[in-house]
């Protein structure tokens, strides 16, 4: 009995067939446009305003806008190098790693593999934990609209990623599901809803607020090391939330022809990223527009809005609509993949090759095959198994990003483009495409480098900086001025604050727990004390200037810091819920209380 061979996205056969033999395709350019942007508009499109206030008003939409661009130019590259050596009617390359094969041979097709299935499989655990986040998220509006925004709303993950884990089980066994364009279209539908609905109550935050806010450098952070972290980690979001090439040939292997179907895929990569590219800047900006140095990470789940909360449940409900469609199209790359190289490998076992044709009552009769039931079986389980181990792996996820962006979305799709088209060395082609090519490698690499060195080396060697040119010109201000050593009892007082001046001081922000979840137990610890000895500060200034009859200047830096040590005791409670040793678990939670 015949096997399914590759990842055929809309593919049915209809009696005819393709120059490959295989059923004719029935993909066209609204599929195509469905299934791209199913791939890249996730939940992710409702953490850009995050991102955004983390750049600013001008470097957040131009980060957007140049990240759109290099997404295009990435895909329009990849979309010739469907067939080979005629971009039209030649031979077909059914997946990325396919087409590496081809072009760039065997020893480069182990790194593209490596990397892209990493990707996928790491993006499948993502929406794992990103569907949990969104169900507690209905449970949260909930419990806030009866009980007050205050109310201790919490619940856990680890339900709702088995649930999860079991519809994907289901699934992926439904027959022909990967043949289905309605899953595509289902899941783009809930996306521009749920962003529509983003964009919305932003828009109307907005307006209620009466003005614009944010700042045209973003939010301000305690270190230099902790803002390059920001700064990188929102450029990640951004790298994160756009390319698409590692399905991309996969998706135009669906397309039906004529016309051409590099045409077609061209199109509909132009349609699908000027859309996505919209929501984004919509979403984004409009987002940080509302809520400031306070845009939340998420602005449906990490309660930007409460109000109203049957749209907030709708939303979210949405977002999980799309994320169960969203898991199928990542997972069928790596599902098509082991097919086919079982298939090779054992061409004669009837536990890879052999169907069973199955009759459920009410239901149309299909085939099943024990292989596919289990491997596919196994790798739901590892996906959710993982999620559940690891909660914070979206994290590590916006790492593996920015690692795996410039081999596969810019690396591989130049040096492919070059043995398609063959280009000569040093024409004006080859150069602009190296030049492009090399400026993306240097920015990955920056990026990853920044970011590691941030949290490894970042405090000691931002700190020793900061210290060395407060030193420097305080050393050298005292030998100017000969000015004596000071008090040691103005620790206890804001001192370097003149009271006469009627100059404005602009005081920094509380910290966020999204922020505060990065950070390591000796970070919290000590940001702990130095949050109550500026609170013991504070309180000593404000209580001397009372009894002096005298105001006390930006009264709101004590609710600030206050609020800033509830989150750490927030953070540090989610880290005593995650601890899977009872016991140390309910006494971690009393010494978090004696805080």
């Amino acid at each position: 009995m015949g096997v399914q061979d590759s990842l055929q996205i809309t593919r049915s056969g209809t009696g005819t067939y393709d120059d490959d033999g295989h059923p004719k395709r029935t993909g066209t350019l609204r599929s195509a446009v469905a299934h791209i942007i199913t791939a890249v508009i996730g939940a992710g499109v409702l953490s850009l305003a995050w991102s955004t206030s983390q750049l600013g008003w001008i470097a957040g939409p131009v980060s957007l806008l140049l990240f759109a661009i290099v997404t295009y130019i990435s895909s329009f590259l990849l979309s010739d190098c469907y067939r080979t050596p005629d971009p039209v009617s030649g031979k077909r390359n059914y997946s990325y790693m396919d087409a590496v094969r081809v072009y760039l041979g065997s020893k480069r097709t182990y790194l593209a593999g490596f990397l892209q299935y990493l990707t996928l499989y790491g993006t499948c655990i993502a929406y794992v934990i990103t569907t949990a986040s969104c169900i507690r998220a209905i449970l949260k509006s909930n419990c806030y609209h009866k009980e007050a925004h205050k109310a201790p709303c919490k619940y856990g993950d680890t339900l709702y990623m088995m649930l999860f884990g079991v519809v994907q089980i289901v699934m992926s066994f439904i027959p022909d599901l990967h043949n289905m364009a309605w899953v595509s279209v289902v899941a783009a539908l809930m996306s521009f809803t749920y962003a529509t609905i983003g964009l919305g109550l932003g828009i109307t935050t907005v307006i209620e607020n009466g003005r614009i806010m944010g700042s045209i450098t973003g939010v301000a952070a305690s270190s230099t090391a902790d803002k390059l972290w920001l700064i990188f980690q929102a450029l990640s979001d951004i790298a994160f939330a756009y390319p698409y090439s590692i399905i991309l040939l996969e998706i135009q292997d669906t397309l039906e022809a004529p016309p051409s179907e590099n045409k077609t895929m061209k199109k509909a990569s132009m349609i699908a990223i000027f859309i996505t590219t919209f929501f984004y800047l919509c979403c984004g900006c409009f987002g940080y527009a509302a809520f400031g140095d306070q845009t939340p990470g998420n602005l449906l789940t990490g309660f930007g809005f409460y109000e109203p909360y049957w749209l907030i449940d709708f939303a979210n409900a949405c977002i999980v609509l799309h994320l169960i469609g969203g898991y199928q199209i990542y997972c069928q790359p790596i599902y098509n993949a082991v097919d086919r190289w079982c298939q090779r490998k054992y061409p004669n076992s009837e536990f890879v090759n052999k169907f069973y044709r199955m009759k459920l009552p009410k239901l149309p009769a299909f085939q099943v095959n024990l292989f596919r039931i289990c491997f596919r079986t196994t790798y739901v389980v590892s996906t959710t198994g993982l999620g559940i181990l690891f909660p914070y792996f979206n994290q590590v996820l916006g790492v593996l990003g920015a690692i795996s962006f410039w081999p596969l979305a810019i690396y591989f799709p130049v040096e492919m483009y070059f043995v398609q088209k063959k280009i000569e060395a040093w024409s004006r082609k080859w150069i602009v495409l190296r030049i492009f090519s090399f400026v993306c490698f240097l920015v990955t690499v920056g990026h990853v480098a920044v970011m590691y060195l941030s949290r490894t080396f970042g405090r000691t060697l931002f700190a020793a900086a900061a210290r060395s040119r407060t030193y420097a010109s305080s050393a050298g201000a005292a030998t100017a001025s000969g000015d004596k050593p000071r008090n040691p009892l103005e620790e206890f007082f804001e001192v370097d604050r003149d009271m006469e001046s009627d100059k404005p001081i602009v005081y920094g922000r509380g910290w966020k727990a999204s922020e505060l979840r990065l950070k390591s137990w000796d970070d919290l610890h000590k940001l702990w004390y130095v949050l109550l000895k500026e609170k013991n500060m504070l309180m000593t200034q404000r209580q001397m200037l009372n009894s002096q009859n005298l105001r006390f200047p930006n009264p709101e830096r004590i609710p600030k810091v206050r609020k800033s040590m509830c989150r750490i005791k927030q953070v540090l409670t989610e880290r005593a819920i995650d601890e899977p040793d009872p016991r140390r678990s309910a006494e971690m939670k009393r010494m978090i209380n004696a805080l």
